[in-house]
């Protein structure tokens, strides 16, 4: 039974213990490493923090070691959060303020600048964490009991007030997403997930838990190439990425600057994009350029993760935006219109 995401990474650590899981530029771990690497982060955590439903802040740069921590964060029952050395110093105070973290996991290089406004947390770090002696049975124990509504991460977007909101959310979410993404899309171990997104960001958790599930390749893209897009496509082709989740914005680079007339992806296949409204003549360029693969246009907010998607056909009315498509496999969606208002103006709530 799939109680939790790390179901997913032991399944194909299992299968795949030898085969590149998660890489950044200056590492790689393979499955079993992976698995090696977070047991040991999980072990050292469960003496220190009760498990079951406590937050766990993680302060590391954007690699695959702050994936391991993720890993490990579960393994020991708890839930993370992730902070971004790069988010100003006032958003984090506010973020931890919110939290109250029962530790924050940090690297060396870092661990000066997260004790200025750990909270009182208890201060861990990675290097040391990783190199812990493995307790399987206790970790084996605590996934027994995890159930897939326990809490996995914790992730905080201003919205519309500017101001932090954190949003907390179970294994429920991803677990009924890669299911779908499982279905609707044609993604196996041979794939490579090219990621693009901060990992305090929502669609990162598709890279992290898409590669887990299909036992395929994670690659973080070094995001200064998103500023030289002829490079960031050779790059996705050292990287033989077949497959991403990119916020329109990165897409549009690519399109408005006609990187396609220098170099053209080589194995992309399926393509997806989320957050933002990607113009069709974005889009257009893409396929033009790219007509095997497949285009989806994802939606959702972070509370739902992804709640539909809409996979392009290619015969879309030109003076309407692309659809956000069908609900995901057990949701539904709810379409209201302006008559809502008056619902509410009597007294009654859709939501109560």
């Amino acid at each position: 039974m799939e109680n939790s995401l790390l179901c997913f990474l032991e399944r194909s650590a299992e299968r795949y213990p030898d085969r590149d899981a998660y890489a950044d530029a200056d590492r790689t771990y393979t499955y079993a490493q992976m698995v090696d690497t977070a047991r040991r982060v999980g072990s050292a955590l469960c003496p220190r923090i009760a498990a079951r439903r406590r937050p766990v802040a993680v302060y590391m740069e954007k690699s695959a070691d702050c994936v391991a921590a993720f890993f490990g964060v579960l393994y020991s029952g708890n839930f993370y959060c992730p902070i971004d050395p790069e988010m100003p110093v006032e958003r984090i105070r506010v973020i931890l303020d919110v939290l109250r973290p029962e530790a924050v996991i940090t690297t060396e290089a870092l661990r000066e600048k997260a004790a200025s406004f750990s909270h009182g947390a208890k201060l861990l770090q990675f290097e040391a964490l990783a190199q812990s002696e493995r307790l399987d049975e206790t970790l084996d124990r605590i996934l027994g009991k995890t159930i897939e509504t326990d809490p996995a991460y914790v992730l905080f977007t201003s919205g519309s007030t500017g101001v932090p909101k954190g949003v907390l959310l179970p294994h429920r979410v991803l677990i009924r997403y890669l299911h779908d993404l499982d279905r609707c899309f044609d993604l196996g171990p041979d794939d490579v997930f090219g990621n693009q997104a901060p990992l305090y960001f929502d669609i990162s958790t598709h890279d992290i838990y898409g590669a887990a599930y299909f036992g395929a390749k994670m690659v973080i893209i070094p995001q200064h190439l998103f500023g030289f897009p002829v490079k960031l496509i050779e790059y996705l082709n050292e990287q033989r990425v077949t497959t991403f989740l990119w916020v329109p914005s990165a897409m549009g680079i690519i399109a408005r600057l006609r990187a396609f007339k220098a170099i053209l992806p080589q194995h992309l296949r399926v393509i997806l994009f989320a957050g933002e409204v990607l113009p069709k003549k974005h889009l257009d360029y893409w396929a033009e350029h790219l007509p095997e693969a497949v285009f989806a246009n994802l939606y959702g907010p972070t509370e739902t993760f992804v709640c539909t998607w809409y996979i392009r056909r290619g015969d879309e009315p030109e003076d309407a935006p692309l659809p956000i498509g069908h609900a995901v496999a057990d949701s539904e969606t709810l379409v209201l219109d302006e008559a809502v208002k008056e619902f509410e103006a009597l007294g009654f709530s859709l939501f109560a």
